[in-house]
This record gives C-alpha cells, sequence and structure tokens, in this order.
C-alpha cells in the first residue's frame, strides 16, 4: 500500500507528515529534556513531577504517530479520514508546543 493514493487529499498527506515530524521533534526533545534533567535536583514533594510531564509529551507523541500512519494507510471514509486527519494536526500543534516547552522551560 502506497500513501500516495489518489482518494487522499494532498492536505491530508501534508498534515500527516507534519504530525509525524513534529512526534519525532517532541520524542527527541523529550529524550534531552530527560538527558538534561538527570543533572539537576527534582524535587519529589510535587504533586505534578517533571516525569508525569514527559510521560504525556511521549503518549502525545505516540498518538501523533498511530493516528498519521492510520490517515495515511487505512481504509476509510474520506470524511473519517478527514476528521482524523483534523484531530492529527491539532495534537501535532501540541507537539510542537510541547517540544518547545521540553527545550526551553527553566529545570526544576
Amino acid at each position: 500500500m502506497h500513501f500516495a493514493r489518489s482518494e487522499i487529499d494532498a492536505s491530508l498527506k501534508i498534515f500527516s507528515v507534519f504530525g509525524i515530524m513534529s512526534s519525532v521533534l517532541l520524542l527527541s526533545s523529550t529524550a534531552y529534556a530527560v538527558l538534561t534533567l538527570n543533572q539537576r535536583p527534582v524535587d519529589y514533594s510535587s504533586p505534578l513531577t517533571v516525569s508525569s510531564v514527559l510521560f504525556a509529551g511521549l503518549i502525545d507523541a505516540a498518538f501523533v504517530i498511530i493516528g498519521s500512519l492510520a490517515v495515511l494507510f487505512a481504509r476509510m471514509e474520506e470524511d473519517r479520514r478527514g476528521i482524523l486527519g483534523f484531530f492529527v494536526f491539532i495534537a501535532s500543534v501540541f507537539a510542537i508546543l510541547g517540544s518547545i516547552a521540553a527545550l526551553y522551560a527553566p529545570g526544576p
């Protein structure tokens, strides 16, 4: 199955590829944050720890990658594919914001 099928719009292809790229960026920035946070003291008494925020970023990245691959390769109606593509785009915007926050946010 090739993703350049005729029934997929060009905008859905672009959103899906953008989603995969943003998820890879989020995963790499999360890995960078984990490596740099190991060098700082961590306050474990906080109810919202850094690890829970990083774990949420990993879950978002996984959902965006799975959703993007589903938009590209799964057989579904055009309307459902468009709705899923829209949600993948919104989640990829959150992935970009999460990667910026993971890279530029001050440590604990």
